[in-house]
């Protein structure tokens, strides 16, 4: 039997022989096509790391994306359960992260959110064109 690079009346066929190489991968006999495979498995790996560091990545700010922030002490300048600090006219806004689209206002100082006490530790809240007080009890 004939290897599949030399012909049968005993001609070598050196385009076959490369054929045959590259299907079937190096030869011990052959050390440069040994380079070449293992250039091409570095690259392989080389792909698979920044693969890996890319999903570790991604993992990792998603992660700390999803980490609730840590809840705010109290202060000690507001007695807890007291409607005398809350009452008064408000202005209420509500800031925007855009760079150039202003911030939407709720209440402005002309037409002010009122809370009112109705007793020490409940609130009345009347809006920027409300004129009967609204109970939120707390």
């Amino acid at each position: 039997m004939t290897p599949d690079w030399q012909s049968k009346d005993g001609q070598k066929n050196p385009d076959a022989r490369r054929s045959a190489q590259s299907v079937w991968g190096s030869r011990p006999d052959q050390p440069e096509i040994a380079v070449r495979n293992s250039a091409r498995a570095e690259n392989i790996l080389r792909v698979v790391l920044q693969l890996l560091v890319m999903a570790t990545g991604l993992g990792l700010t998603a992660a700390f994306a999803l980490t609730p922030l840590p809840k705010p002490e109290a202060s000690t300048a507001v007695e807890a359960g007291k409607s005398a600090p809350f009452v008064g006219a408000w202005s209420v806004s509500m800031p925007t992260m855009e760079v150039g689209t202003p911030d939407t206002d709720y209440a402005i100082c002309t037409l002010p959110v009122r809370i009112e006490a109705a007793n020490e530790t409940h609130i009345f809240y009347l809006g920027p064109r409300t004129s009967k007080p609204t109970p939120r009890w707390n």
